[in-house]
C-alpha cells in the first residue's frame, strides 16, 4: 500500500490552482473545475472542489492497493470503524471507494492507478 495523492478540499479551484502553482513552481498535471493534480516526485498533490465527492474533511488522503487487495482493505475498515461515503459504483473513476474513520476523517481507498 502507498499514498498515492493527498488531496484539500477547496471552495475557490482558480485561485487554489494559482496559490499551489506559484508555491511549486509548476503547473498541474490534471485540470478541471472539480480536481486537480501536481505531481510532486511520488505522490500527487490534488485539489478537489468543495462539495463535489468531499462533504467535509479539508485533507483527503488516497490510499492505493492491489487490485485484488481493495475489497479486503475496504472490510477491514469498515469492522474497524469507517463508514462508506461514495461506494465503488458511485465513484466517477469506478475504482475507489471514500470513506469516513470514526472520527469522520475521509480518505479514499483504491485500486492501482496507471
Amino acid at each position: 500500500m502507498k499514498v498515492r495523492t493527498v488531496y484539500f478540499n477547496v471552495n475557490n479551484m482558480s485561485s487554489a490552482i494559482i496559490f499551489w502553482q506559484k508555491l511549486l513552481g509548476f503547473k498541474p498535471h490534471k485540470k478541471s473545475e472539480f480536481w486537480s493534480e501536481f505531481k510532486c516526485e511520488n505522490i500527487n498533490l490534488g485539489l478537489l472542489a468543495r462539495g463535489n465527492l468531499a462533504k467535509s474533511a479539508s485533507c483527503i488522503p488516497v490510499f492505493e492497493v492491489k487490485d485484488e487487495e481493495l475489497e479486503t482493505l475496504k472490510q477491514t475498515a469498515l469492522k474497524a470503524g469507517a463508514t462508506i461515503e461514495v461506494n465503488i459504483t458511485d465513484h466517477p473513476d469506478k475504482k475507489s471507494y471514500v470513506l469516513h474513520d470514526p472520527e469522520g476523517n475521509e480518505f479514499e481507498i483504491t485500486k492501482f492507478h496507471d
